[in-house]
């Protein structure tokens, strides 16, 4: 259901134009439990949205007992509301989520995380029925399949297969039967520290393409996302190193048959997170002195099968892995990611036309440093998602 209002009419030259606002989201109520210490994308223990299964045997006693212990916890961060508005060809998207961002994934404890946090906010303005131009901040060009069937949403298998998060972007769209065509001027990050929230240094924006072809029964695309990374000068810094380039190149696509689709993307890089791109490789390969010295490259792949066993329910299972390439691995440190697997499984039921009850499990397999120690935890939702 969407709640539809007329916001205003503005009369302009005897003419008439219609401002319309739709608001969109959902309320999303989750139990976590975890029986080993897992991360929502950083090192420390979180429920958030789960990414990895915490290293556990480094750090303070009392750090490695807390990382060691099985967790429970009560959360509705995960829910979202949006703000669509539109005015005649013109389009613009605020979307809000409750990640707070003073704690951010840290701290799933109630108040304390339940700030609000920006997703997206962008314009949208369409030519003609085949071009459009977009800007703001939105779904990277460069995203692919968005979402993997799991109902861990924030989470959504990044850190283990999947990449392409929110960038800034100026772009444009064009639309032939059924082929899209999307090029994109973006953001990109720094080349030191791995900061995507800090100075992005250089006259030169990043870049991203997207091409895919989309029918009634499948649809298979390409992607790409690319930007030099200027080394960091200044006085306070007095590290070497050099520019860097940073990239994305991905295929994806999925078929529908019977009563499921299955879906599958796969992709190689390098610094990932300097693009907003959210693999499990460092910015920057550091060398024994500190000084940077190139970039880390790494690929994944993941799929997913959905299937809808009725009106009612559904499940989806799936399976992803991202691992840094051989040759970095015996750089990383202690709590830098070499591989990432996860396993998962869920189903859902509704029980009226807006409220679903779901469940579902979750296998992380992580292994960490030059050592490739291996880390394993499962974890285990539920919840309710009552739709706007």
């Amino acid at each position: 259901m969407k709640l539809k209002s007329l916001c205003g009419l503005l009369l302009l030259s005897n003419a008439t134009y219609a401002l319309n606002l739709e608001v969109k989201g959902f309320l999303k109520t989750d139990i976590y439990h975890s029986d080993q210490g897992v991360g929502s994308y950083g090192d420390d223990y979180s429920h958030v949205a789960p990414t990895r299964a915490l290293r556990t045997d480094q750090g303070t006693t009392a750090k490695q007992r807390r990382d060691g212990s099985e967790a429970t916890s009560f959360q509705i961060a995960q829910s979202r509301f949006s703000f669509h508005i539109t005015h005649g060809k013109a389009k613009g998207v605020f979307e809000f989520d409750f990640i707070d961002s003073d704690t951010g994934f840290n701290n799933q404890t109630a108040l304390q995380a339940a700030g609000i946090r920006t997703r997206m906010a962008y314009l949208d303005y369409a030519i003609n029925d085949r071009f459009s131009i977009f800007m703001g901040q939105k779904w990277g060009t460069a995203s692919g399949i968005k979402g993997v069937g799991s109902w861990n949403y924030v989470g959504n298998a990044f850190q283990t297969g999947n990449t392409g998060f929110f960038n800034q972007e100026l772009g444009f769209s064009y639309k032939l039967n059924n082929l899209t065509f999307t090029l994109a001027l973006t953001g990109k990050g720094r080349n030191f520290n791995g900061g995507v929230n800090e100075n992005e240094l250089g006259s030169m924006p990043g870049l991203a393409l997207d091409i895919n072809y989309k029918s009634k029964s499948f649809m298979i695309g390409l992607a790409s996302h690319a930007g030099e990374l200027e080394f960091e000068k200044n006085e306070d810094f007095t590290g070497t190193g050099e520019n860097q380039n940073a990239y994305l190149a991905k295929v994806y696509g999925n078929v529908s048959f019977w009563k499921a689709k299955w879906n599958l993307e796969y992709y190689v890089g390098q610094s990932l997170n300097n693009l907003n791109a959210l693999g499990v490789g460092a910015a920057t390969k550091i060398d024994d002195s500190g000084n940077i010295t190139k970039a880390v490259r790494e690929s994944g792949v993941w799929t997913s099968l959905m299937v809808n066993w009725n009106k009612i329910s559904k499940s989806t299972f799936g399976y992803g892995q991202a691992a840094v390439a051989d040759s970095f691995v015996s750089n990383l440190g202690a709590t830098s990611i070499s591989e990432n697997t996860l396993m998962f499984a869920n189903y859902s039921r509704s029980l009226t036309d807006q409220l679903q009850w779901y469940i579902q499990w979750e296998n992380y397999t992580t292994k960490y440093g030059s050592d490739e120690k291996e880390f394993d935890a499962n974890v285990y939702i539920s919840g309710f998602r009552l739709n706007i």
